[in-house]
């Protein structure tokens, strides 16, 4: 009987360090991989402060860069700059179709202003008309990608202006022109052509139009003095 109860005794005692195994070693049974804690992450606008400051620069300087070229005279500015100096002008112009033409004789000063950025041209001329006087200010919208102009004179209050686009030679502008019709009493749209033959002649052309019918209203030629 006392070796009964010794057996029992010895079994019991296995079964318990067999269960206290585990925190007789101090350590815990490895959890499964699916338990385990994944890595921790940022929220997504904490996760690249410096990325997003990198593209807040670059796009600061693309705006720089944007408005520099919108400021600074470029290739077209150089072309209207060699216009520059003094000129002897043949005109001829047209009241309305068939009527006979008006020939007169003048001069052209054209200077360079603003930097290379805009050019201004002062003329003075004689015809059956009369002395008539005129000044002009023609640049290069870079926004745009226009020519861009206005023009006043001693026939009338209303300004014309101008807006132009080059060829691909660069030698020919074609222009569209808004001016007053004293006759229609309102703003009308024409046209005009600024035609360089060399550095030392051009052609400026104004085409109007009565009734659906084009005619040369003005021709000038400038031959350099």
């Amino acid at each position: 009987m006392s070796d009964l109860r010794r057996i029992r005794g010895q079994a019991s005692l296995v079964v318990t360090l067999l269960l206290t195994a585990p925190l007789l070693g101090g350590q815990q049974a490895p959890k499964p991989a699916a338990q385990q804690a994944a890595p921790a992450q940022r929220p997504p606008a904490q996760q690249a402060p410096a990325a997003q400051a990198a593209a807040a620069e670059a796009a600061n300087q693309a705006k720089a860069a944007r408005l520099q070229r919108a400021l600074t005279p470029g290739e077209p500015h150089q072309q209207l700059a060699k216009l520059a100096g003094n000129w002897r002008t043949q005109s001829r112009s047209m009241l309305e179709p068939g009527s006979p033409p008006i020939d007169g004789v003048g001069t052209s000063e054209v200077k360079v202003v603003m930097d290379g950025r805009f050019v201004v041209e002062t003329h003075a001329s004689m015809s059956g008309m009369g002395p008539y006087k005129g000044l002009g200010v023609y640049g290069y919208d870079n926004v745009t990608q226009r020519y861009q102009g206005t023009w006043v004179d001693t026939l009338g209050t209303g300004m014309l202006t101008l807006e132009g686009k080059a060829d691909a030679t660069g030698q020919l502008i074609e222009w569209t022109v808004a001016a007053s019709d004293p006759l229609l009493n309102e703003r009308k749209s024409i046209r005009a052509v600024t035609r360089h033959e060399s550095d030392s002649r051009y052609t400026f052309t104004l085409i109007d139009k009565v009734k659906d019918e084009e005619f040369i209203r003005l021709r000038i030629t400038y031959t350099r003095q």
